[in-house]
């Protein structure tokens, strides 16, 4: 019974920041219920997930969307939290924090990306919140030139593996790397302009 109190308490609060109609309260339900019994994490705690993922996608996804990711998180959670001993909770904020640097908010591509994310764990000698703050650092920059989740991701892989990380090092190994890009971004950015006088000539 007391579980159960502090169940609905956690739904309620769920509910209210993802602006949840009765419907769509109990697509929370049902997708906090499967996924707590399929994964191993308690209804209460995986409720509380389910929170935080509501409350780091607002504005940025559908209500349905948020609820879409519940599941894929909740296998990532639980991953990290049986090989990195990660406390669940730290391994979804660092996994959203994530979706917004590579500004990827799709549900449908949100398997890739955490595999991807897991991926960089296992090559980066740091955990998934140290890999966060670095990306901070380059992932902005490297997006706007138009660099592939798959690219940054390389790219972190190697400043890591290299020994620049969040300090000096890492700083310098930014600039570097926006040096040797930005000849490529004005080779696109002159190829577009071309073909828009192109288009503007030959009609």
């Amino acid at each position: 019974l007391k579980m159960s109190a502090a169940y609905q308490s956690a739904a309620l609060t769920t509910g209210s920041i993802m602006g949840l109609n009765p419907g769509q309260e109990k697509l929370l339900d049902a997708a906090v219920t499967a996924s707590s019994a399929k994964i191993g994490i308690g209804p209460v705690q995986m409720m509380d997930m389910a929170r935080d993922i509501g409350r780091l996608t607002t504005g940025t996804m559908s209500s349905e969307q948020s609820i879409g990711m519940i599941a894929p998180m909740a296998k990532y959670a639980k991953i990290l939290e049986v090989t990195r001993h990660m406390a669940p909770e730290k391994s979804v904020d660092a996994a959203l924090e994530t979706m917004h640097l590579l500004r990827d908010y799709s549900p449908t591509s949100a398997k890739h990306l955490l595999n991807l994310v897991m991926a960089m764990g296992e090559m980066m000698p740091q955990d998934p919140l140290k890999t966060v703050t670095q990306l901070k650092q380059f992932a902005p920059a490297l997006k706007n030139m138009g660099a592939s989740d798959q690219d940054v991701a390389t790219l972190m892989v190697f400043a890591a593996r290299a020994g620049l990380g969040t300090g000096r090092g890492g700083t310098g190994l930014r600039e570097v790397m926006l040096a040797a890009l930005k000849p490529i971004t004005m080779t696109s950015y002159m190829q577009v302009l071309k073909n828009k006088q192109a288009d503007e000539i030959f009609g």
